[in-house]
């Protein structure tokens, strides 16, 4: 018997929200189920993602969103410096 988890179920449980887990189907880190009619995904699956290296992936990923976070962060900081001097 197949044993799934919903999408919000997955999100939760890995601490992402909902868009993440999309991005992590796009990139292959975990498959969804396509014969539900809402995403779920086989919680066997999700357990050897935890627990085979692929949640590296997933801390990768989260550290790049933060890197890039603070990135536009800096950059706005500069944008407003320019417009104060600008004005």
């Amino acid at each position: 018997m197949l044993t799934v988890i919903d999408r919000v179920s997955l999100a939760e449980r890995w601490g992402k929200d909902r868009k993440t887990i999309e991005n992590y189907e796009k990139e292959g880190v975990i498959t969804r189920l396509r014969k539900f009619p809402s995403p779920h995904y086989s919680l066997k699956e999700v357990e050897e993602v935890e627990s085979d290296g692929r949640d590296n992936l997933l801390n990768r990923k989260n550290k790049e969103i933060q890197e890039l976070k603070a990135y536009v962060s800096q950059l706005e900081q500069k944008i407003d410096r320019v417009k104060g001097a600008i004005l």
